[in-house]
């Protein structure tokens, strides 16, 4: 399948970093109160520029349809499930909470492969926020498209010895309103029946950027004179509830830090942060 002429398609969102918004994440994720003018947190961006499409504009997993209409931004891959694969980030400064940003994201690159499972594609995304013209941050986000078999729920890569470790079991209702505040209609993540008896997963998927949120504000956290540069991530295989697990970190060299999700003593999710 031939998708040249998808590569370097933008499409472009202005939305205010809205106080009222912030405060539904502090509630969500359990954050100190914040106030207009302070700094967005890390990845809390992802609560914001996402489109508001209606039901007739959805796939049947409740994401937004591929192909076929004006609205679709990638093109059709067929009969496909969506995964979040991972991503990387550059950091120059932080969103200011109360003040218009713009969000411009290009189709870097998208392949087709085949793996053991069938047929794979590869979609990376390329996400530049702004405010008053200066480039806030740069991320990457690696999407997989895979044909519908067995999701991988087990990982063989042992954690190792961390520096700091939380515990987290997130429920239902927190995967509701991170759905929510997203606006990410994908049923994997609260319709059970669907996650479990059309995906094949073991219960409601507890969203890869979530995960991903946990890990960097763990080590952001425990290292509030430590100023995080960049930030990459992946997932090794989901994790789903009901389900308890530790978020990890350990410093492994002046600048730099590992941080991974141990579910079971196992690495399911993993990144590194680079920090000054």
């Amino acid at each position: 399948m031939e998708f040249k002429n998808y590569i370097g398609k933008q499409e472009i969102i202005k939305e205010e970093i809205s106080l009222t918004q912030v405060e539904k994440i502090v509630a969500t994720l359990d954050y100190k109160d914040l106030k207009l003018g302070d700094e967005l947190p890390y990845l809390w961006q992802w609560c914001f520029f996402n489109k508001a499409l209606s039901k007739d504009k959805l796939g049947k997993d409740g994401h937004p349809k591929l192909g076929g209409s004006d609205d679709s931004f990638l093109p059709s891959f067929g009969n496909v499930n969506r995964m979040w694969a991972g991503g990387r980030f550059t950091f120059n400064s932080a969103l200011i909470i109360g003040k218009i940003a713009t969000k411009i994201t290009t189709i870097k690159d998208i392949q087709e492969k085949v793996g053991n499972t069938g047929k794979l594609i590869f979609v990376t995304l390329e996400h530049k926020y702004y405010q008053d013209e200066d480039l806030k941050i740069i991320e990457e986000q690696d999407i997989v498209y895979k044909e519908p078999t067995p999701p991988k729920l087990t990982s063989n890569k042992p954690v190792s010895e961390a520096d700091f470790s939380e515990s987290f079991c997130p429920d239902s209702t927190l995967l509701f309103r991170y759905s929510a505040l997203t606006f990410n209609g994908h049923k994997i993540h609260y319709d059970y029946p669907y996650a479990t008896m059309v995906e094949g997963y073991s219960g409601l998927v507890i969203h890869g950027p979530l995960l991903a949120t946990k890990m960097i504000s763990c080590f952001a956290k425990n290292h509030k004179d430590k100023k995080i540069i960049k930030y990459s991530y992946r997932g090794l295989h989901a994790v789903c509830t009901p389900s308890s697990f530790c978020v990890e970190s350990k410093i492994i060299s002046e600048n730099e830090a590992n941080v991974w999700i141990n579910k079971d003593g196992f690495i399911a999710h993993q990144g590194v942060i680079n920090y000054k």
